[in-house]
């Protein structure tokens, strides 16, 4: 950001550029006041700009994705993108296949399988949504569908450390909403945010939501699109390697600074973390 001016930066203070200081170098900037008061005014404007940027570097933020990361449902994925498939006459491919394949361009990983390029992804997405939601507003779960093991205690961690705590999904917002509440953890979480293709923006935005910087900020994600996305944004990614919608190969490729096997992982290695040394 440009360096500001005095009156630019706090235009309720009596002050001006100070021509005599600010030399030839474009990159200067100095002020004269005009009394005393506004000295001290001046010191305590920059004493609490000071303190606000030690409060953002000392809180953290844990982002993760829903599917697959948060929620382990890779059986009912894979029954989606069956339907998908089945319902336009194509064999699905097998889920090792599936899991070396999709991405979070799924329209792509569907026309390279033989979807019919006419067929738009408004239709997919309603096929995926009503496979999901009715799935999960039913009483029985055959798919075994869970939340991963660890992840309420490591959520209920979280909020005691003062951790604040984000899902970020490109599930569509009513599904990712009736998930979470019928898995018990949508009480857990600070912020929830779904139909997100870019995380490095969401990312960024939910960090400028909680005033917490980058440095101070980790990511979740099974797939490694996400993670190669979540990059971008300046976090500490993990790849979750344990039963992803990608395969560890995948995930391994698109290279996170940490993989882990589960959520207790991401949050041991949080409370050592130094990125400073990383």
């Amino acid at each position: 950001m440009e360096p500001c001016t005095a009156r630019e930066a706090m235009p309720q203070f009596h002050a001006v550029p100070n021509k005599e200081t600010l030399g030839d170098s474009p990159g200067r900037r100095s002020f004269v006041l005009y009394n005393h008061n506004d000295f001290w005014q001046v010191i305590l404007y920059y004493m609490k700009i000071d303190s606000n940027q030690k409060n953002k570097e000392a809180k953290k933020l844990l982002v993760l994705d829903w599917d697959g990361t948060l929620l382990d449902n890779l059986n009912l994925l894979y029954l989606c993108i069956s339907t998908v498939f089945k319902k336009y006459g194509i064999e699905p491919p097998t889920v090792d296949q599936y899991r070396q394949e999709i991405d979070i361009d799924f329209m792509h990983f569907f026309y390279a399988r033989g979807l019919p390029l006419e067929v738009t992804m408004e239709e997919v997405q309603q096929i995926l949504k009503k496979t999901k939601y009715d799935y999960y507003v039913r009483k029985e779960n055959p798919l075994n569908i869970k939340i991963r093991e660890d992840a309420v205690r490591v959520l209920s961690r979280c909020h005691d450390l003062g951790i604040k705590t984000a899902v970020i999904s490109a599930e569509v917002s009513e599904v990712l909403e009736r998930g979470l509440v019928k898995f018990g953890v949508k009480s857990l979480l600070d912020h929830v945010r779904g139909f997100v293709f870019q995380k490095r923006i969401a990312i960024l935005e939910t960090c400028e939501l909680f005033n917490i910087s980058s440095a101070q900020s980790f990511y979740v994600d099974d797939l490694a699109s996400g993670i190669e996305n979540a990059k971008q944004a300046g976090v500490t990614v993990f790849g979750m390697m344990n039963n992803g919608h990608n395969s560890p190969e995948r995930i391994l490729k698109a290279k996170p600074h940490f993989a882990v096997d589960s959520l207790t992982e991401v949050l041991e290695i949080m409370e050592k973390f130094d990125k400073s040394t990383f």
